[in-house]
């Protein structure tokens, strides 16, 4: 099966909307972490409970709600339901990619951003920081992001994934120019690195 491509016979003949995980399982649990912000503090905490979520919303800050790990659909289901997500629009997803040199491969990584009035939720499947960036600068307080709403967090964090693609498409290409230089004394090794390589910048396109 091609890399790009979801196993769907766990969902076949399921009804749209239906919270399915059909990916492979990158964390053993799953987690939720709150970040509370405005232009005068940050606070941070992990929640444990997820029927306590709502303490932790206000109009008086931006609460960013980071989900870590899909596979826990009864959880995925519970927050639907707490802020009145449609199913359908869980289903809606990001991606975020990796260059990993050493195993030679593309990693990619689904991430969904739901943006509510003074919140957003960030769901992904591993514990990667993809986010590391935007989180400096709400600490530090640079830039807009402190002062404006959460639709602008979205914003932040869309830039940083786009930023990431291309980040991750020059490591690729610097791979390929190094393989390029010996062309000249190529063997069989090399073809097939070259095919490799390019199988990877199908998958990330």
């Amino acid at each position: 099966m091609a890399r790009f491509l979801k196993d769907k016979q766990k969902s076949k003949g399921a009804a749209p909307g239906s919270l399915i995980f059909i990916g492979r399982q990158k964390m053993d649990y799953s987690c939720i972490r709150v970040t509370q912000y405005n232009a005068e503090y940050v606070k941070e905490g992990e929640v444990k409970a997820l029927d306590k979520i709502s303490e932790y919303l206000s109009d008086d800050h931006v609460a960013w709600i980071s989900v870590r790990g899909l596979q826990d659909t009864n959880l995925i289901g519970k927050l639907g339901k707490k802020f009145d997500i449609s199913a359908l629009i869980l289903e809606d997803i990001l991606k975020s990619l990796n260059f990993n040199r050493e195993l030679r491969k593309v990693q990619i990584d689904q991430i969904s951003l739901i943006v509510g009035k003074n919140y957003l939720i960030s769901i992904q499947e591993t514990d990667n920081e993809y986010f590391e960036d935007v989180s400096k600068r709400i600490y530090a307080g640079q830039g807009k992001i402190r002062s404006l709403s959460s639709d602008y967090l979205c914003y932040a964090m869309i830039d940083t994934l786009v930023d990431n693609y291309i980040l991750n498409i020059e490591k690729l290409g610097n791979v390929i120019e190094e393989q390029e230089k010996l062309l000249l004394t190529s063997g069989k090794e090399l073809v097939e690195n070259i095919y490799h390589y390019k199988t990877e910048l199908s998958y990330v396109r």
